[in-house]
């Protein structure tokens, strides 16, 4: 499991710009069973930094229109510091 971490870790860090550490969260999120990978980076001052393998057009609207000022999924993060599963239950179905 350790190897298989650092291994993670290795290629997160040496990712030299966005699009390299974007295709190495989508190869680690494909590693694990999952399709889809999104990293967002808030900040006070600047606009949101998106890192994601959605499709591009989404990933644009999503920041262009703020959705992220109310996401529920951005807001259970704030509150939770483990990970944790959205979807339905996170919107109380």
């Amino acid at each position: 499991m350790d190897r298989i971490l650092k291994a993670y870790l290795d290629s997160i860090l040496s990712a030299g710009n966005v699009d390299q550490l974007r295709d190495a969260l989508t190869a680690i999120a494909a590693s694990l069973g999952l399709h889809s990978v999104s990293y967002l980076a808030l900040t006070r001052t600047d606009a949101p930094l998106l890192i994601s393998n959605y499709n591009p057009g989404w990933t644009t609207h999503y920041v262009a229109r703020g959705y992220h000022l109310f996401d529920q999924v951005i807001r259970k993060s704030f509150r939770c510091a483990s990970p944790f599963g959205w979807g339905r239950t996170l919107l109380g179905r």
